[in-house]
């Protein structure tokens, strides 16, 4: 699921399941102005697009960009007629309904052209959620890559273009301190730009209430925060993680801290996901977590149900869910510290350690979307 801020609204997308056959996929979007109320859910992206596997949305100046599909070859099983890559269409956001302008090609799944690592498909067929984000003059497209032929070990790669549509630099593979390419099964990546001078005025509000003051040693006007879910190869630790980038490429990223302990369902994949987007001003530290997800039949894809039950234990069972978690804005600086006085990480480490836990405050959000 995706969160947007754009225009005057805020848009929830969320992937549907169109035949239940894992394949046809449209992407559904519910739409909000001032109330805390979606409205019904409309389609956004129909399957006809191709996108909706995988889609990622943001907005640039007023306009939903929408960014999604896989590759396959015309000799796949998989093959839908036009999968050829990962394409991005533009709506207006204040225009309803959504009119989507004609599809571009934006990055290819060949290996040779694009850098990108799937050693299980070939070409890069783009299989995990994307994330996206417009970040320092230009937009970062994150996807999963596939370390091992066999299945499994899953990381993330990010590639950067200047205008979000041409000219894409190569794949890389996301640096992250003290967590090996592979190692963990890390299943997508969430990423948010965060400007740095609100998050300190609200850091040092807090802080002056209590008598003390708090800033970071880093000078760039904003970075990024990245949320994911993640399990480790012998199934031991499952839960959510954050992490901080400091650096322009969105490559290099600093220790994880556990946000939240999840199930671990298997095959990699947790009980929880973190929603993708920015969704306001104050997103660096409001993080919405979907609880209680089982994609091992899919029922959460087409019937996402929210209630009120974030006081439940995180581990178990019971009905998929939303939960916000507002973290301090002061343990996001102490990450960013953490960043700043290790420069550009790159760790041959065999996984995440927990690091502090952050404080998060798990408090129910209370939109129905039934």
């Amino acid at each position: 699921m995706t969160e947007v801020a754009c225009g005057n609204r805020t848009f929830l997308f969320s992937r549907h399941d169109t035949k239940g056959d894992h394949k046809s996929y449209e992407t559904l979007v519910r739409v909000r102005a001032s109330s805390r109320s979606y409205s019904p859910a409309s389609v956004a992206l129909p399957a006809s697009f191709l996108m909706s596997h995988n889609a990622a949305v943001i907005c640039v100046s007023g306009s939903l960009v929408a960014y999604g599909g896989m590759h396959h070859l015309s000799t796949s099983e998989d093959w839908q007629g036009n999968d050829v890559g990962i394409v991005t269409r533009r709506a207006d956001a204040n225009s309803w309904p959504l009119r989507w302008s004609a599809a571009k090609t934006a990055i290819s799944g060949d290996k040779r052209l694009t850098g990108c690592v799937d050693r299980i498909n070939n070409p890069c067929e783009f299989d995990g959620k994307l994330s996206v984000v417009r970040y320092r003059s230009r937009t970062l497209l994150f996807s999963r890559s596939n370390a091992s032929p066999e299945g499994g070990h899953r990381h993330v790669q990010v590639a950067h273009s200047v205008d979000g549509i041409t000219s894409w630099s190569r794949f890389a593979q996301l640096q992250i301190d003290g967590v090996a390419e592979g190692a963990w099964e890390i299943y997508f990546f969430c990423v948010r730009r965060v400007g740095r001078a609100a998050l300190a005025r609200l850091a040092t509000h807090a802080a002056s209430s209590r008598g003390g003051s708090k800033s970071s040693g880093s000078a760039s006007s904003s970075f990024l925060l990245g949320f994911f879910p993640a399990t480790s190869e012998e199934g031991r630790v499952a839960g959510i993680y954050m992490t901080a980038c400091d650096s322009r490429d969105g490559i290099h990223w600093g220790r994880p801290r556990l946000l939240t302990p999840s199930r671990h369902m298997g095959h990699g994949r947790t009980g929880d996901y973190p929603i993708d987007g920015q969704p306001f001003a104050s997103s660096a530290i409001h993080v919405f977590i979907q609880r209680r997800i089982d994609l091992r039949d899919y029922a959460a894809e087409k019937n996402p149900l929210y209630d009120r039950d974030c006081d439940a234990p995180r581990i178990g069972g019971g009905r998929t869910h939303v939960c916000e978690h507002i973290i301090p804005p002061a343990d996001v600086l102490r990450m960013l510290d953490d960043v700043a006085e290790k420069g550009l990480p790159r760790s041959s480490a065999t996984g995440p350690a927990f690091g502090f836990p952050m404080h998060s405050l798990p408090r129910p959000i209370a939109v129905s979307l039934q």
